[in-house]
This record gives C-alpha cells, structure tokens and sequence, in this order.
C-alpha cells in the first residue's frame, strides 16, 4: 500500500515549506544554545586536521551508578552507524574518523563561521543519574559540510535507557536500535537516506521523525506491535496490505489487543518510509 498525501494548492506548499526550512536552520544553527550538558566532566575539540581518528569513551568508572542516557548528533555530512554493543566498563562509545584529503571551507557554512571544518566537537557530563553525550561538527550549520564524508560509530549500552536526537544531513544512515530500551527518538533528516531497525525498545516507546527531501527504511518485524502517524506534505508511506489503516494512521498486523506498542510520528516535505518486515 502506497500512500500519498494530497497536495492543497501551490501556496500552502510554499508555505510549509519554507516553514519546515526555516525550522530546521534554526535547529542547526542554534542547537548549541538550547542543548547543552549537565555537569561536564569531560570536553574535547574530536577530530583535528592531524589527527584522521578520535575516540570518546564513557566508562563506567568514570560515570557510575547511572539510570539513563541521552545523545545528541549533529553531522553534516558523511556514514553514521548506530547499534547496541556488549560494553562491560563503558555506556557509550563514539568512534569518529575524518574524511580523506584536507579539509575543506564550504561555501556559505564556512562563511558564516569563519572556521576551517576540522573535526567535531564532542561533550560528555552528567545530570542526576543521566549521561549526556553530545557531538556536532564544528561548522555552525550541521548539513554545511557537503564536501566531506565522515564516519561516526555510535555503541550504546543496553544497560542504560536513551533518549537519542540525532539530526543528519547529506548523509548515510545505519541505526539498529534493536534490544535498546528508547525513552524517546527524534529523528530529523535533510537529504539523507537511513535505515532504522526498531524492536524490543520498552514499554510505548516513542519516536518522531522530520524528513527533507530524505528516504527511511523502517524495519519491523510482524510481531513488533506499532501505530505510525503521518503528516506534512508530498509525503510517500510504502506499507504492506498486512498493515490497517484508519485516516492518516497505520496499524502493525501484532497491534490489536497490544498494551504496549511503538508509536511513529512522521512528518515530512518530499519524503518517503518504507517498511519492511526484512530484518537481518
């Protein structure tokens, strides 16, 4: 079943969409502003022209008796990978490796800060008992650096329960997230393609997504019990017969009679989700 949303008028396009641009300059110009750590115990400026590697570790030593943990992303540019790893002594782990060849000023994010793309800058602190891990690019507007490709490897612990908000543009996404316990996800993508595997996530786990102009293959099994909400416009929802559909929510085959289930919001201007049963 493909589903597309109607368009009403050239003028409301117009204007939603330059409502969605703008919001989404604001998310990444000032992201920096409205997000910031608790107590930081750890700071780094990531990745330098003579340094092609970085790698940020939060162990277990150093960040003790925690409940949860939030990540933040923001890369412009590049592969992103995302999974659960078996860390003993750590919560999280980032891997970060600089594209080949020297960086590179783009052409109005460089302008605009004046600052050589380097690495990303990365931040690690903590609130009460919640971990907050944080990594942006250096350039002030995250999707700037289109003449690069970086790659970000992102280990979460199961241990622990995240709220991740990862904002990704230009780029190639992988983020199993199966067997992580999601206290939330945003998810928002400017010209960018993600595959996003989602099962066994705890109780109502909830997730939204921005798209622009972006494609998501959203893998769920038959039995992962979910409700998926669309808005927004030139929107294409690619869902099997098996899924209900009652206005503009959709139904997983498992969801009648489920006490907890994943919920979906999607918004989105020229993008499509595709689900797939196909899990690897």
């Amino acid at each position: 079943m493909v589903k597309y949303l109607p368009v009403r008028g050239w003028s409301l396009i117009l204007l939603v969409l330059l409502g969605t641009l703008a919001a989404v300059v604001a998310w990444g110009a000032y992201g920096g502003v409205v997000s910031k750590p608790g107590q930081l115990m750890e700071q780094g400026r990531g990745l330098q022209p003579t340094d092609p590697r970085a790698r940020v570790n939060a162990t277990r030593a150093l960040y003790p008796d925690l409940a949860s943990g939030r990540n933040e992303i923001k890369l412009g540019g590049g592969m992103f990978t995302i999974q659960p790893v078996d860390l003993r002594d750590s919560w999280y782990v980032g891997e970060y490796t600089r594209a080949e060849g020297s960086p590179q000023r783009s052409t109005l994010a460089g302008a605009l800060s004046g600052r050589e793309p380097g690495g990303p800058t990365h931040s690690l602190g903590v609130s009460q008992d919640q971990l907050h891990a944080r990594t942006v690019q250096a350039l002030t507007v995250w999707w700037g650096r289109r003449t690069l490709t970086d790659a970000w490897d992102i280990g979460l612990s199961p241990g622990l329960d995240w709220s991740l908000d990862l904002s990704l543009g230009g780029s190639a996404a992988d983020m199993d997230l199966r067997g992580i316990t999601l206290d939330d996800l945003t998810l928002k993508l400017v010209r960018s393609e993600a595959d996003l595997y989602l099962g066994d996530n705890g109780d109502s786990a909830s997730v939204d997504m921005l798209l622009v102009g972006s494609n998501v293959t959203l893998h769920l099994s038959d039995e992962q019990p979910a409700r998926i909400r669309t808005g927004g416009i030139l929107l294409t929802l690619d869902v099997s017969e098996s899924w209900r559909r009652d206005g503009d929510s959709y139904y997983s085959p498992s969801y009648t009679g489920a006490s907890d289930y994943t919920q979906i919001r999607i918004h989105s201007i020229l993008g499509r989700v595709t689900v797939s049963s196909i899990v690897r």
